[in-house]
């Protein structure tokens, strides 16, 4: 039997520091990835600092189609890149 993956989302709300969160674990990806766990799917960042609503807006946008599922297991694979866990970040998740 494969291992089993496991994605967690964070549905962080508006002005809860959702998006200090979000900037940490774009700026950390790689150092993530070196202990197995992928941030993928985000915007490239100009700086450090940019703020961004995270990775996870693919997939509430995915969300908003009756038919989503039909293409959701290959979106949700996406986030995995390879590895056994992940994190998907999005306010609007929430």
């Amino acid at each position: 039997m494969p291992p089993e993956r496991i994605l967690f989302i964070h549905a962080g709300g508006g002005k809860a520091g959702s998006s200090a969160i979000q900037n940490m674990l774009h700026r950390s990806a790689g150092w993530l990835m070196s202990r197995g766990i992928a941030y993928a799917n985000s915007d490239d960042q100009t700086s450090d600092y940019t703020i961004t609503s995270g990775n996870g807006f693919c997939l509430y946008e995915a969300l908003q189609h009756a038919n989503w599922k039909a293409a959701g297991a290959e979106l949700i694979q996406s986030f995995m890149a390879d590895q056994r866990l992940a994190i998907c970040s999005s306010e609007f998740l929430g």
